[in-house]
């Protein structure tokens, strides 16, 4: 017996799926693969492998929620995918019992198994699986980056490119390497930390390091002079260099497994170096042509690398790995110049010995940090402290940053706030969802203090991390930030809790001398409302410094909201706290 119904069809392409695609509604009569083929406009070419799925109780509404309900769909059906041969009389032998369900989803083969692997993780996490597929995506488009002798001579397409944060125009950097890879946490804290965090360089390695510096302030007629001088210090510096190294898209100068190095004979001849190796690394990442190449290893690898270049006596020390994109740091830029301090500059050039180690294989969180602690090198503390990170937390709403929502991606580039699972290890419970932090400036004392009173996160756990940051994990508050709490209840006023709460904190730290700082809506989360009991909790301990003593980041936005006498890098005082209190009570209920 045949049935013709209206099945209906949806399609997952290439770009993920957040490109789903609507078919018309299908009647389909005979074998699976031959109809669909046939009827629905999907325009794949006939080479191309589709997979099916037979969808059991989707309803099409609420469109807004598919994306989501269509993952969680495929990754519990990924094992039990149909055949282009299945008759369709024998997948739905009463046709399709609602009629205004999706009954089939058609998937690309490259979705699919993103799917698997995705289905292969424990189900917390899979919300692991927007980001895993952003950072395909971005891999995919490095092709529209132009050649790296192009970007030396105009950098701006590469720079601006969705794939590449490396610190210019402002606002486009990313976390530093150093969460990412522990060795070249390493090679940050040889360069940035001074000589006591390396060992004592060798003789041979100082000779090698000096005659690099002669030979970088000498003169040559051209550039290819240049290199061949540079040539034997560089293999003695770093082995195994293939030099003038071709990918079937660009050359770079030098190229070993985890460096490249560009050069010009003198600064503006031919363009900027560090823009021409920051071009090649990216080649490298998206090079699909190359069996031999390092980017057969990239669904596995961040593919860290450091970038040496040299524009005259300017040489500029950078790392990069690939995570969600191409994140870029510069550790050190030297000016090489004969002075008294030549004896200096050697000693940096000496710790450039401590470079990365070959490439290291992960699964996939590749898109996620991975910190090593300062007092134990090389030990993952997602290891040792047994936290899986699932997403980063967006600073504008307090959920899982949106890949796919470009103004929520551009706005956490620099955010190094996590949402993590915990592991039972070092007071932080087992499978809570806790918040996992790194920065440069933390007052733990400010958020203990709070902690203690209930008008802060309980605090974890905190120890610095190589690189030179501290990583700080506390409790996840279930709760809204001040500033959409009105829009989501429907209403003009904060409850009046949320004042008084706030108030007692600020109090609370200015018993002890601290001042707060940062008093902003994004940095109070109210907790409950409706039915229940509202309060209201500070997070954000960035700031908070001694009374007259700390001061406000050089950096510090000019808003409205600051008291008049705050300005960059001016003195912190407790009247700063009360100015930014007397305005949160202005948008709260008066008090009963």
């Amino acid at each position: 017996m045949q049935h013709q119904y209206g099945y209906r069809a949806i399609y997952c392409s290439p770009d993920g799926l957040n490109d789903i695609r609507w078919s018309v509604k299908l009647a389909l009569t005979d074998y699976l693969g031959v109809e669909l083929r046939e009827q629905a406009v999907i325009g794949v070419p006939r080479d191309v492998q589709l997979v099916y799925y037979k969808l059991n109780g989707f309803p099409r509404e609420p469109r807004g929620s598919l994306r989501e309900r269509l993952l969680q769909s495929l990754t519990e059906l990924v094992e039990t995918q149909l055949d282009d041969d299945d008759l369709v009389s024998d997948i739905w032998p009463n046709g399709p019992i609602f009629p205004h369900d999706i009954h089939i989803a058609v998937v690309h083969p490259a979705v699919a198994q993103n799917l698997r692997a995705i289905a292969a993780l424990p189900v917390a996490l899979r919300t692991r699986y927007p980001a895993i597929q952003a950072r395909k995506q971005t891999i995919d488009g490095l092709g529209e980056i132009p050649s790296p002798s192009t970007c030396a001579k105009d950098p701006v397409r590469l720079y601006k490119h969705r794939a590449t944060l490396a610190g210019r125009p402002l606002g486009r950097c990313g976390p530093p390497t150093s969460l990412y890879d522990p060795h070249l946490a390493g090679l940050t804290d040889a360069l940035r930390n001074g000589a006591e965090s390396v060992q004592h360089p060798t003789p041979t390695m100082l000779d090698l390091a000096r005659e690099f510096a002669s030979i970088c302030l000498d003169f040559f007629p051209t550039e290819s002079e240049r290199e061949r001088a540079l040539r034997g210090i560089i293999d003695n510096l770093f082995p195994g260099a293939k030099w003038q190294f071709k990918t079937p898209t660009s050359q770079s100068e030098a190229l070993w497994k985890s460096q490249v190095f560009e050069m010009k004979k003198e600064r503006g001849n031919g363009g900027d170096p560090k823009a021409q190796a920051i071009a090649y690394y990216e080649k490298i990442v998206g090079d699909r042509n190359d069996p031999q190449s390092i980017a057969r290893f990239r669904e596995w690898s961040r593919l860290p690398m450091v970038l040496l270049s040299l524009a005259s006596t300017q040489f500029d020390v950078s790392c990069a790995v690939y995570t969600d994109v191409a994140h870029v740091d510069q550790l050190v830029s030297i000016n090489l110049h004969d002075g008294i301090d030549l004896d200096e500059q050697v000693l940096l050039l000496d710790r450039l010995d401590s470079r990365p180690a070959p490439l290291s294989l992960e699964s996939s969180a590749l898109h996620l940090p991975n910190p090593t602690s300062a007092a134990h090198p090389f030990l993952p503390l997602t290891e040792t402290l047994d936290l899986r990170i699932l997403y980063k937390v967006s600073r504008l709403n307090g959920l899982a940053v949106a890949p796919d929502n470009l103004s929520d991606w551009q706005e956490n580039t620099r955010h190094t706030v996590f949402a993590a699972l915990g592991g039972g290890i070092e007071g932080i419970p087992k499978d809570a969802e806790v918040i996992v932090k790194f920065v440069r400036r933390y007052n733990l004392e400010a958020h203990r203090i709070l902690a203690d009173l209930g008008l802060a996160p309980a605090l974890y756990h905190s120890c610095f991390v190589r690189g030179g940051l501290r990583m700080v994990v506390m409790e996840r508050i279930e709760g809204t930030m001040a500033n959409w709490w009105p829009k989501d209840h429907q209403v003009d006023l904060l409850p009046r809790a949320v004042y008084d709460d706030m108030s007692k904190a600020i109090h609370a730290l200015h018993a002890r001398d601290i001042v707060f700082g940062d008093l902003r809506f994004r940095n109070i989360i109210v907790c409950g409302g409706d039915k229940e009991k509202v309060r209201a909790v500070l997070v954000d301990f960035d700031w908070a410094s001694k009374d007259e003593e700390g001061r406000y980041p050089a950096t510090l936005s000019k808003l409205s909201v600051w008291a008049p006498e705050v300005h960059c890098y001016g003195p912190m005082t407790k009247n700063d706290d009360t100015h930014l209190l007397h305005s949160l009570e202005q948008v709260c209920l008066p008090a009963v």
